[in-house]
């Protein structure tokens, strides 16, 4: 159950929070660019490869009423040329940005951590430690 809500939490992020404030808090953080990078299209892809599964499935039910194998194929394989399609012009928007021409890197905004989040933040990774110890504690028991 644990684990779920792990998990649940990971798939949530994407839809509650904006992709530029968690560019700023990983910046924040000293994340490497690249990383920074890898992350925020993640999280990117996430929402939108939901709403193409969900187009295509869509189509599909219109055509057909029963749910055949051939029929997952062709959503797998839509859904894998759709996101080779977006990955491609992803790199094609990044290549003409200039992306990794130089390390130093500016923003609009500017996050200051607070006693608070600090607080929080020992918080959340100590609630967070103690549940990976808890569910290796009982894998070691099996």
């Amino acid at each position: 159950m644990r684990f779920i809500v792990l998990i649940m939490s990971t798939v949530i992020l994407p839809f509650t929070t904006h992709p530029s404030k968690i560019i700023l808090v990983l910046r924040k953080l000293r994340f490497p660019h690249w990383l920074i990078l890898i992350i925020t299209l993640t999280i990117r892809f996430i929402p939108m490869t939901f709403q193409n599964f969900t187009n295509t499935r869509n189509a599909q039910k219109l055509r057909r009423n029963k749910l055949r194998l051939k029929d997952i194929t062709f959503l797998i394989g839509t859904l894998l040329i759709t996101s080779l399609r977006t990955a491609k012009q992803m790199a094609l928007a990044l290549e003409s940005r200039a992306f990794g021409a130089s390390d130093q890197r500016t923003s609009l905004k500017i996050i200051k951590f607070k006693h608070r989040d600090l607080i929080f933040s020992i918080f959340s990774a100590s609630i967070l430690m103690l549940v990976f110890l808890n569910f290796g504690a009982r894998l070691w028991m099996l």
